[in-house]
């Protein structure tokens, strides 16, 4: 979703980083996460008079997407490793049918 520069409380990026929770965040942070991003989502940002800006809503958005990000590497992962154990235990009781253990 794009910023609305109507409808949402627009900002330059230094007063972005001053409202971020758990405390300020470095104007070049915020920028990072408008060019490379954070798992691969990116801050939506608009240039307003030469100058880049995100929102408060911007950030929101941005913020559910890394979390959700986040938490769907971690159930990947521990998808992952739940299989890894159905595997071993099914290998462990086709080598205890073979009488190998």
């Amino acid at each position: 979703m794009a910023i609305n520069a109507f409808t949402e409380y627009v900002m330059k990026l230094a007063e972005a980083g001053r409202r971020c929770p758990g405390g300020p965040v470095s104007p070049a942070t915020i920028y990072r996460w408008s060019k490379r991003g954070i798992e691969g989502e990116r801050l939506e940002t608009i240039n307003v008079g030469g100058v880049t800006m995100t929102s408060t809503e911007a950030l929101q958005r941005f913020f559910e997407r890394i979390t959700a990000a986040k938490e769907s590497k971690t159930q990947a992962a521990l998808d992952a490793l739940c299989d890894d154990v159905e595997r071993s235990d099914g290998t462990s009781r086709r080598l205890e049918a073979a009488g190998l253990l």
